[in-house]
């Protein structure tokens, strides 16, 4: 997961904070490029917007959620699902070049979903 974030963050330098984290808001990896930012606060608020995400777009448009992007003055908050019970999540400052960050965090998801499941093909 170290790697996710470590790929995640050579994307754009304007990228604040990012994290691995569980639906649920635990935190499973954490990395900053400025302390400002609680590493709690990043991962459970990401998980609360997910959850909101989640089910307005199952009772609006149905399926399921992929990827969220909130819009501020300042910068954005990006989520990726990583997997059913993990999500990746990015705080940028506004002048990012959002596109090529996005397109990082599906391609990584996409990898992530990818992976044979914990024990096999690891030694």
């Amino acid at each position: 997961m170290h790697t996710i974030l470590a790929e995640l963050n050579k994307t754009d330098t304007k990228i604040k904070a990012s994290a691995v984290t569980s639906v649920d808001g635990v935190v499973l990896v954490y990395k900053e490029s400025h302390q400002e930012l609680n590493e709690d606060d990043v991962c459970g608020m990401a998980a609360a917007i997910f959850a909101v995400s989640q089910r307005s777009i199952a009772t609006l448009v149905g399926g399921g959620l992929k990827q969220i992007v909130v819009t501020g003055e300042n910068g954005y908050v990006l989520v990726t699902m990583l997997d059913e019970e993990t999500l990746l999540v990015a705080v940028t400052h506004a002048e990012i070049d959002l596109p090529s960050v996005l397109e990082k965090m599906s391609h990584l998801g996409a990898n992530f979903a990818a992976r044979p499941p914990l024990g096999i093909g690891y030694a």
